[in-house]
């Protein structure tokens, strides 16, 4: 009896340090939303051919509301480890110019927005970002996150341009 008596103090302490153990510490809630986006990509490694690219069709292709762009810089490649098995994720981060109705679409489109300070892009397209205030908002990124894409989209009103980073098996 005295040993089940103990058994169950153990078990008790046991439990209760593991559930106290899994309690996060810091405030769960980030300041900025845009702290939280794509915030997972962030720590994967990701590689490419370092290939800077001006075609429009892969693009239009995977992305509807690029259907009408008139020009575009763009880098892509794979999240990861080359080395680990399993299936691939992708990235694409592009700097788009769309004509001014097709841009004013997508802005009424966009729902409610906030400004924002430019994404970080992969290194190779940093130079391309547009240098004023962007804009970007959950319904943006929507449009842009039909499966299996999951997109951040950012505006900038003065210059039309789109910049998108996504991710995609």
């Amino acid at each position: 009896m005295r040993d089940r008596a103990l058994l169950s103090v153990a078990f008790a302490v046991v439990f209760s340090t593991a559930i106290v153990g899994c309690q996060s510490t810091s405030n769960p809630s980030p300041r900025d939303p845009s702290e939280t986006r794509m915030s997972t990509e962030e720590a994967v490694v990701r590689s490419g051919t370092g290939e800077l690219r001006t075609d429009l069709e892969p693009l239009q292709k995977r992305f509807p509301p690029f259907a009408e762009a008139e020009s575009a810089t763009w880098m892509s490649g794979t999240l990861g480890d080359s080395g680990v098995p399993g299936p691939s994720m992708y990235w694409i981060d592009a700097i788009v110019l769309l004509p001014q109705d097709e841009f004013d679409r997508l802005r009424q489109s966009a729902g409610d927005v906030v400004s924002t300070s430019s994404p970080t892009l992969v290194d190779g397209l940093d130079g391309a970002l547009p240098q004023g205030q962007l804009v970007s908002g959950a319904d943006l990124d929507a449009l842009f996150s039909t499966s299996p894409y999951q997109s951040e989209v950012y505006l900038d009103d003065a210059t039309r341009q789109v910049v998108l980073r996504s991710i995609f098996e």
